[in-house]
Order: structure tokens, then sequence, then C-alpha cells
């Protein structure tokens, strides 16, 4: 059964705003963005991880950057590892329903523990769901939010950028620019 993206509206849990201290009060910075400034933001993101600045949802890239620069997946708009968050992605797709949900369900306790860079199978299911199901989408767009969007609004204002592109000088004199993610 396929699902709408409107099925996949409530992957965060109730109150979750992604702050690693799981305090439910969003960032002060996040507060302070405009949607144009998040968007931005977002677009710089993108470009820099996919080549588009709308994101490539389908995108894999091949990098040896895993565990003993062994060669990994790297996959969606804004990019997550094979060795690192990428069963999370794909296992919050499955529990949304989509439409390659079955498909992909026996791949997610094997990601990241058995090298799946050279399964095409694996590899054509992620593009064709990055690139056909809006609710792949919708997860991605969840996920990067939860995962990285969020977390770097908390490192900035815990490290005390107050605007949404900003820049300050480290305790070793170097210059630090913070806009968005990882």
């Amino acid at each position: 059964m396929s699902a709408s993206v409107s099925s996949a509206t409530n992957l965060a849990p109730s109150g979750d705003t992604g702050t690693p201290s799981g305090n439910s009060a969003t960032p002060a910075l996040a507060e302070r963005l405009t949607p144009g400034q998040r968007l931005v933001c977002e677009r710089v993101i993108n470009a820099f991880e996919t080549g588009s600045a709308e994101g490539d949802y389908s995108n894999i890239t091949i990098f040896a950057d895993g565990p003993n620069d062994i060669r990994q997946v790297t996959y969606g708009r804004a990019q997550t590892t094979e060795y690192g968050n990428l069963r999370e992605l794909v296992n919050m797709y499955v529990e949304a329903g989509g439409r390659f949900s079955e498909d992909l369900r026996d791949f997610v306790p094997r990601i990241g523990r058995v090298a799946l860079v050279d399964n095409t199978a694996f590899k054509n299911l992620l593009r064709r769901a990055g690139a056909e199901d809006p609710v792949m989408r919708h997860t991605q767009d969840i996920f990067f939010d939860r995962r990285y969007f969020q977390p770097a609004m908390h490192w900035g204002d815990q490290n005390g950028f107050t605007r949404a592109l900003s820049a300050r000088r480290t305790q070793t004199g170097k210059p630090s620019f913070h806009c968005t993610t990882r």
C-alpha cells in the first residue's frame, strides 16, 4: 500500500525539537531565523552536498570516508552516510509506509553493519524512493532537520553565534563560520 505525504507528517515525536539536550525549548538562534534565512542556509548545504540548491533527494555518492577509509554510500538531499545515520533515515521511511518501504525493510538492520556500497538493488531502491516517492522526500526533510539542522542551531547558541550567518574567532584565533548543519 502506498502512503501519502500526509501520513508521514507526524514522524517527529510530539514536542521533539531535535535539540541534543532533549530540552523541549527551541534554540534561540532557530527562533530568530526567518523562513527566508533558513531557506538560504538549507540551499547552501544542499548545493554543497548534491550540487543543487534544491537538493537531490535521490543522490547517492560513494566516498572512501567510512571507518578505516572504506567506501560507503552517502545519500539524500543533505547526504547522510551508510556508517553514520543512514539506517535511522531508512528506518523512518520504512515506518512512514512509503512506496518502497517493504523493499527496503530487510536492508535496515544491515545498514552500517554489512557493506552495502556495492549492492545495486539497495542503491537503486534508495534512488527510486528519493526520486519518485514524496514520503521519502518528506522523511528526509524531517530527518535532516532533526538530526543536523536543530543540533547545529543549538551548537550556534552555545558558541555565541547570534545571526543567521555568523562569524567569530575561536580560542586559537581562527575564524569560525556558522550557517547550519554539520
